[in-house]
């Protein structure tokens, strides 16, 4: 959770300081400028509706000046569109103290629907599309048009401007115009191009980082739909507002222009729904529902006409709210998943939201003069800076869990071989636990060792059961990690006896059941004082065939040594109680053992009614 407040501190602190450092030219408009400069042309108009007023009637140096009383104009504030939204009408300004020996330049894009002719001081400086008197003498237009213009010697601009509008659902000056010098317009110009294109390279960095992750691996699906949001939300920094494309290519029809604006809105609320459908794996049936509705509204505006067609986005864009409700609740029922994360991307849910509403409702029905979309557009690097961050932080989330996992999964596997030796995969040859199945078996010749203690049944007469089971507890938890410190590993315990395979260094058997008899010798004093009596241990080695593998069904299975050489090596421990001694070995297996000089080995012969054995005594040799 503090890396998401940090994130959000960092953007706050990136906004707040490009506001800052822009507050002296920094305008509502996102014009970045200010002072005599920069002019806002929001007193007071005259209009007239239904009708085209020359526009040297308006002039005094005109000789029809006196005309204009029989146009009864009415007084209106800016911005004020066309009475009953179609038709035509005049609007008229004037304004005086400029500076004669300057050039002025305006933009048309944000402020006139649909088709104008500006006339200043009785000249024609631009024409914006085609005004008409009627539906086929009109022409609407909609692109990032240039109007340059210069002031009369006693420093007086004569506005007259003719609006048409028979396509779009408001027309007329819907927002208050503005001007500036050349110089000034030129700065605001290249500020706003650097600013769409900064954004528009923040988005394309995030489509591209997003298209490689999704083509490395086709599974990450939210990779897919973040990628494709990124796309819309460059088609919109680049479309919609202060339109890079429309000022290179300015004659795009209004019909074309207004459907593709449409549509680009239109899709980004669907796109990053799907995003966190990916990302979360949310509600199924209710993300194809959405999906649904939102796919026949988009299919639906290619063929609305373009009067109703901003109606019924504005209408999508309400019906979101459920949407958005519906996601909001499955993220917080869904609370297993990281806070932060959820919490982070309501944030951008809700930003995208509301700054979509602002810019499609609040300043197209109300006549707001902040340039539209200009926050939706902050609103989209919000996006960009937080998803980006909100990423990095669900990797990592998502690192600590693998992590969480593989040192559960070693625990785990730790805790499984305490059943199954890892050693009898390695003998069977078998590299995943998985793979291990019942029936895996190999035949091999190995070295075995039996260790059993001494006169047990006599022993566990005087225990108790608890006792007993103390016993051969401390007993195994002595014995067992000497095998392994030498590579065997126990396949067998017996109850007070165990059966160990050593598959590699049969040479080291000895070694081992020398040790074996050193350590439990030196627990004896240890034993008593935990309430566990003096015993002794046997240990035979012997070498021979055994059969090792896995045993059971699909439920459960063990490990299994079937042989004769398992019997022969029981068998030959139990010797060591007739002969007296403490380690005895075969004469298969002294075979591996004789060079080695730490030991010594003394032959018994042992004589029984059907078989007469040769077998050794094993000792240390103290000289070595």
């Amino acid at each position: 959770m503090k890396k998401i407040l940090c994130s959000l501190f960092v953007l706050f602190n990136f906004f707040s300081t490009f506001a800052r450092t822009s507050e002296n030219n920094f305008s509502l408009h996102r014009s970045f400028l200010y002072g005599n400069e920069y002019y806002r042309m929001d007193g007071n108009w005259e209009y007239a509706d239904n009708t085209f007023i020359p526009p040297e009637i308006f002039y005094p140096e005109k000789p029809d000046y006196q005309l204009i009383k029989k146009y009864n104009l009415k007084s209106v504030s800016m911005p004020y569109p066309i009475e009953k939204h179609y038709g035509f009408a005049t609007y008229h300004c004037r304004l005086e103290g400029l500076n004669p020996q300057e050039e002025y330049h305006m933009f048309l894009h944000d402020w006139l629907y649909t088709a104008a002719d500006i006339y200043v001081n009785g000249e024609k400086v631009v024409s914006y599309g085609k005004p008409g008197r009627t539906e086929a003498e009109s022409k609407p237009s909609r692109g990032m048009i240039e109007a340059i213009f210069e002031a009369d010697m006693d420093g007086v601009c004569d506005f007259v401007i003719h609006v048409s509008n028979y396509d779009y659902r408001k027309g007329g000056i819907v927002q208050q115009p503005w001007f500036a010098t050349k110089t000034k317009h030129l700065l605001g110009f290249i500020t706003n191009m650097g600013f769409e294109m900064f954004l528009a390279a923040a988005l394309f960095m995030v489509m591209i980082y997003n298209f490689v992750i999704f083509f490395i691996n086709k599974k990450r699906m939210e990779h897919l739909a973040l990628a494709l949001l990124s796309f819309v939300f460059i088609g919109i920094t680049l479309y919609i507002d202060f339109s890079m494309i429309l000022y290179f290519f300015p004659n795009i029809p209004l019909g074309i222009n207004t459907r593709i604006s449409v549509l680009l809105i239109s899709l980004a609320t669907p796109m990053y729904l799907t995003y966190l459908f990916y990302l979360y794996g949310l509600s199924r049936k209710k993300t194809k529902l959405f999906l649904w509705f939102y796919s026949v509204i988009i299919a639906a505006e290619l063929f609305l006409p373009i009067k109703i067609l901003s109606y019924v986005l504005v209408g999508c864009i309400i019906f979101s709210y459920g949407i958005f409700c519906i996601i909001i609740y499955d993220l917080i029922k869904s609370s297993h998943k990281p806070y932060a994360l959820y919490i982070g991307n309501i944030v951008i849910l809700i930003l995208i939201l509301l700054t979509s509403m602002y810019g499609l409702i609040i300043v197209e029905f109300l006549d707001f003069t902040i340039n539209k979309l200009l926050w939706f557009k902050f609103g989209l690097l919000a996006f960009a800076i937080l998803q980006a961050r909100f990423n990095g932080l669900k990797r990592d989330y998502m690192v600590d869990e693998i992590d969480g996992y593989a040192q559960h999964f070693l625990k785990l596997n730790d805790s499984f071989y305490r059943f199954v030796p890892e050693s009898i995969f390695n003998l069977l040859q078998v590299s995943k636990m998985e793979d291990v199945k019942p029936g895996v078996c190999i035949v091999n010749e190995i070295m075995l060792l039996s260790v059993d203690i001494r006169n047990f049944t006599v022993l566990s007469e005087g225990l108790d059961s608890k006792q007993t089971f103390t016993l051969i507890s401390e007993y195994c938890k002595l014995v067992s990690p000497i095998v392994r410190k030498y590579d065997g590993f126990i396949v067998k315990y017996l109850g007070d006896g165990i059966i160990a395979l050593f598959p590699n260094k049969t040479n080291q058997v000895c070694s081992c059941a020398v040790e074996i008899q050193e350590k439990l010798k030196a627990a004896i004093p240890q034993f008593k004082e935990s309430g566990i009596p003096e015993f002794k241990v046997g240990c035979a080695i012997h070498y021979g065939t055994v059969a090792v593998g896995m045993m059971g069904n699909n439920t459960r299975i063990d490990s299994v040594a079937c042989s004769d050489a398992i019997r022969q090596v029981v068998k030959l421990e139990s010797l060591n109680k007739t002969l007296g001694t403490e380690i005895l070995i075969s004469e298969e297996a002294i075979t591996y053992c004789r060079s080695d000089a730490k030991f010594l080995f003394e032959g018994h012969l042992v004589q029984n009614p059907n078989e007469e054995m040769l077998v050794y005594s094993v000792k240390k040799n103290k000289l070595t």
